[in-house]
């Protein structure tokens, strides 16, 4: 389970957080919109879209997300998907369907059937649901008869169940899990995370750098800067009316809550309910899209899966 959105930048709102639900309106209705980007390098005869890219973007798609950089379309995706009816083979979203509430969620599919062509392909990885109460009751049972390592490993799924519906500050109690050093179930922490979670211990480690170090000195002034606003905001509301500020504003903007999540048949309901047909589920190396293997985003560098913890469903729009 990601600790952030994919993507989520330090005081950013990421695609996934920014996704609101808004007017229903025809399915295949025209929408609002900037210009499609200037063409990039992709598979013969194949539109590709990846939404909510983050630091995962791929010149083979159109990448979309609420900050516009090279190779990126920055668009506020509260406001629908920013692209024609039918114009994708191929639209691709990872780790974003569990911060949308249920309508929001069901908005947001039914944008992603409207941007498709006839015979394209929705592709969804979220977080799998079904898989985690499994280990988690697996653990459970082990850790109550006496066994010390799965004790430590269902502290970790309490966390994978629980952290990102309820945290209120930045990484949560996982990011705090993950400081220790070492880590007392480091093999199934990455066995569930994949190599994010080596990469997330990586970086925790290396942020203990020397305070004259450049990179301190520019963290050192953002938080001086951060301690004059919440001085301003708290001789205005208050000190339980900034706490409630802080949580609100975290909660909403953060990009890093959880809101639902979802299992195989609640996914497959989901897609059925937009209007997609032949709902499948998927490993990380399978698609039916045809050009999937030569622009496959759900592999690590080494690749094995990205994310092994999640769920993979596709669903076709059929006409």
């Amino acid at each position: 389970m990601p600790l952030t959105a994919e993507g989520d930048r330090d005081g950013d709102v990421t695609a996934a957080s920014a996704y609101r639900e808004k007017p229903s309106r025809s399915p295949e209705s025209k929408t609002a919109g900037p210009a499609r980007p200037a063409a990039i390098s992709k598979p013969a005869g194949m539109a590709l879209l990846n939404l909510g890219c983050g630091d995962k973007g791929h010149p083979s798609f159109t990448n979309v997300d609420l900050v516009a950089r090279p190779g990126v379309v920055g668009h506020d995706l509260r406001q629908g998907i920013p692209f024609p009816d039918r114009t994708y083979d191929l639209v691709y979203h990872s780790t974003m369907l569990s911060h949308f509430g249920q309508a929001e969620a069901a908005g947001f599919m039914r944008e992603c059937w409207r941007v498709l062509r006839p015979g394209g392909v929705l592709r969804v990885v979220t977080e799998d649901l079904e898989r985690m109460c499994r280990v988690y009751l697996e653990k459970l049972e082990a850790a109550d008869n006496g066994d010390a390592q799965s004790a430590h490993d269902y502290d970790w799924m309490m966390l994978e169940l629980y952290d990102q519906a309820t945290r209120v500050v930045r990484g949560g109690g996982m990011v705090q899990y993950l400081s220790q050093d070492p880590l007392p179930n480091e093999a199934f922490v990455y066995d569930r995370i994949g190599e994010q979670g080596r990469e997330i211990v990586a970086a925790i480690r290396s942020a203990r750098r020397p305070a004259h170090s450049p990179k301190a000195t520019s963290f050192f002034q953002r938080g001086l800067r951060e301690k004059v606003r919440r001085l301003i905001r708290g001789m205005v509301l208050g000190s339980d009316g900034l706490k409630a500020f802080d949580v609100g504003r975290f909660r909403l903007f953060s990009g890093q809550v959880t809101q639902r999540m979802y299992d195989r048949y609640s996914l497959k309901r989901l897609f059925l309910n937009a209007g997609f047909s032949n709902v499948v589920q998927r490993t990380a190396m399978e698609s039916g899209c045809p050009v999937w293997e030569g622009v496959n985003l759900d592999l690590s560098p080494s690749g094995q899966p990205a994310r092994p913890h999640s769920i993979i469903m596709e669903g076709e729009r059929v006409s």
